[in-house]
């Protein structure tokens, strides 16, 4: 079993299910959820077919670490901005890129579409690889579908200040949520205090937070605060799945694979390390929530 590294006070690590103590999951699909105390909610799932096994990595490096194996932060963060940007203004970011006149340009095998292996599997085998798919998105329908990928490509370089937020660890460096927060015109701040983090949810904020070893990895991880009501807190994890096998004390409840609750007496004893937040300037009140 890999060694547990040192967590980085500027880093959160990503729950790879190379690390998880868990069985075979079924596919998961990103998709719009039904959150108590917030209305649909957009989920990614880093572990989705469409991009699980695309490279995310910047281009002239021998890594080639998997987004279904170190995607939270992106997918993740991709949460957060679907929160709190409208599909139609999705496309902005692209103002942002590197070259904006090159955009972000992805394929099924990489965040960038520098490692596609299309070409070696038609020259290999005479045909490539089922379903997949190589795109530069510009529409709000394509920016919503591949968001996730979108964020990972600006992670790695991809982005105005050509900022390399891809750790050597198997994570993600935070100061991105910063950065494509304020390319987006959102609000951002950051706090230690979890009733600061849950006003903010149920004022219709976007909360992303880490958690360290312990009952959702080994090493740490990035979780989105989707909702809270009266009773519960309600988490979208990226790395999808059924069962927390660490969960000892049966904190989690699982509603279907990407979205759990745990009381709010419980937070606590899960261990939410930090919390990210961002919103627009005007705010909206969360449907069935509390204004702030």
């Amino acid at each position: 079993m890999m060694k547990t590294r040192i967590l980085s006070l500027l880093l959160a690590l990503c729950l790879a299910p190379l690390f998880a103590a868990r069985g075979e999951e079924p596919e998961v699909f990103s998709r719009m959820i039904d959150v108590p105390g917030s209305g649909p909610v957009q989920y990614y799932a880093q572990n989705d077919p469409a991009w699980k096994k695309a490279i995310y990595e910047e281009y002239y490096t021998s890594r080639r670490r998997r987004m279904l194996d170190t995607g939270c932060g992106p997918a993740t963060l991709a949460m957060a901005v679907a929160r709190q940007v409208p599909p139609e203004d999705l496309p902005a970011l692209n103002a942002f890129a590197k070259d904006p006149a090159v955009g972000f340009p992805l394929c099924s095998c990489s965040v960038t579409g520098e490692y596609c292996f299309e070409d070696y599997y038609i020259k290999k085998r005479g045909y490539g690889q089922p379903g997949h798919v190589a795109l530069t998105p510009g529409t709000p329908q394509e920016y919503s579908k591949w968001l996730p990928m979108i964020l990972a490509s600006y992670a790695v370089g991809n982005n105005h200040r050509y900022e390399k937020l891809r750790t050597f660890e198997p994570g993600t460096k935070i100061y991105l949520f910063r950065m494509v927060a304020e390319d987006y015109g959102l609000a951002y701040t950051s706090t230690h205090e979890f009733e600061e983090a849950l006003a903010a949810v149920r004022a219709g904020k976007s909360v992303i937070t880490t958690v360290v070893k312990g009952i959702f990895t080994t090493e740490s991880h990035y979780l989105f605060l989707a909702g809270a009501d009266s009773e519960y807190l309600y988490i979208m994890d990226s790395n999808a799945r059924t069962a927390y096998p660490r969960d000892k004390e049966g904190y989690l409840e699982v509603i279907e694979p990407g979205l759990l609750r745990v009381k709010l007496e419980d937070v606590p004893a899960i261990q939410l390390y930090s919390f990210y937040i961002m919103h627009r300037e005007t705010d909206r009140k969360t449907e069935g929530g509390e204004g702030a």
